[in-house]
């Protein structure tokens, strides 16, 4: 006969489930403002992703045609030392094309200047003297002078040349289409315009106790007609192109400033 077997006994222990919690209206309302707090900060990031992204399509753009390579698109988005990362092609003071968005433009220009032959002119502004403007009327003051400046170089120029704050006091200027000796005037109305236009703005203010007109010397230089047409590399080109027009304008500044330095011209 087999032997009975005992049943097994199983003990199962129910924990006590909390009661929902009931919130306050404080609490109600201190949990919705966090819930709008976070919705806010998704927004901005995917913002600021859209932004990035419409920011590096160009450069996406240059490389797919083969005029950067990989290791050139690295160089060109990172960002400097001591430059700020921003998701914007704007500076916020002038309203200008920033140094980044500037460069780009430099490269899409160059590139389109290659294929079709058509001139490139580059150059260089500086307003003189800005660290003894800042020094004597504040860097609020300053501020006032590079909005005026860049407002006067922009209402100069054609709607077609690009114009963008390279950094500081530094103003980079782009011509399609033009030689250095066709931009040659509308650089002097530049030159000769921006010292009224600045003095016009602090007019009743903090201008008066600048004891100088503010004035601006420049740089140029164009693609060489011999690079036309050629499998030059855009990133060579550009790089040429920038260290001559700098070397132009440093030559404006040690001889007297106030003047635009270019190959066929010394005004």
């Amino acid at each position: 006969m087999a032997e009975e077997q005992t049943p097994i006994k199983r003990e199962i222990t129910v924990s006590p489930v909390d009661p929902p919690k009931i919130l306050t209206v404080p609490e109600l309302k201190t949990e919705s403002a966090l819930i709008t707090e976070r919705a806010k900060k998704d927004t901005l990031l995917q913002q600021n992703i859209l932004a990035e992204q419409e920011q590096i399509k160009p450069v996406l753009q240059l490389l797919q045609d083969g005029d950067l390579t990989i290791e050139e698109a690295l160089v060109l988005l990172a960002p400097r030392s001591g430059e700020m990362r921003t998701n914007s092609d704007i500076d916020a003071l002038t309203g200008l094309p920033n140094r980044r968005a500037s460069e780009i433009a430099m490269l899409q220009q160059i590139a389109l200047a290659l294929r079709s032959g058509q001139p490139l002119t580059v150059g260089f502004g500086d307003i003189d003297h800005f660290k003894i403007v800042n020094d004597t009327i504040g860097h609020a003051g300053g501020d006032a002078v590079l909005r005026a400046a860049s407002e006067q170089m922009r209402e100069s120029l054609r709607a077609t040349d690009i114009i963008g704050r390279f950094g500081g006091e530094e103003f980079i200027f782009l011509f399609p289409n033009s030689t250095e000796a066709q931009v040659l005037e509308r650089l002097e109305e530049v030159r000769t315009s921006v010292p009224e236009a600045v003095k016009e703005a602090l007019i009743g203010g903090i201008g008066a106790s600048l004891e100088h007109p503010v004035t601006l010397s420049m740089g140029i230089t164009e693609i060489p007609s011999s690079v036309l047409r050629t499998k030059a590399r855009v990133f060579d080109v550009y790089t040429e192109l920038l260290r001559i027009a700098d070397a132009r304008l440093y030559e404006a500044k040690g001889n007297g400033r106030n003047m635009i330095v270019g190959s066929a011209a010394k005004s």
